[in-house]
């Protein structure tokens, strides 16, 4: 799907105080630990937190609900290379699969 249509970054507009809610949302979004949403966190901050355009989406919106101030953008131009790692999403239609772990 990157291949085809792209990728997609997300970015905050909100101040560092905002972190601790950042966190809340990547960590119920993503299904993510402590230590990986502060990794993530700080590629959100740094605006290097890409993946397909639906999923930067989600999460701009579920940001936005908590009241951060964020969007999700496509590079104008040529698209760029692929991210080395994406922001991984856990799939919540396979049965029988433990999220968290």
């Amino acid at each position: 799907m990157l291949s085809e249509h792209g990728l997609a970054r997300l970015q905050v507009s909100s101040p560092p105080a905002k972190s601790v809610a950042i966190m809340l949302v990547l960590r119920a979004e993503l299904g993510i630990g402590l230590m990986d949403a502060k990794a993530v966190l700080r590629r959100v901050l740094d605006g290097d937190c890409s993946g397909t355009l639906p999923e930067m989406e989600r999460l701009a919106r579920r940001l936005r609900e908590s009241g951060i101030a964020a969007t999700a953008t496509r590079p104008q131009g040529p698209s760029p290379e692929l991210p080395q790692q994406p922001v991984e999403f856990p799939r919540r239609d396979v049965p029988g699969r433990r999220s968290g772990t």
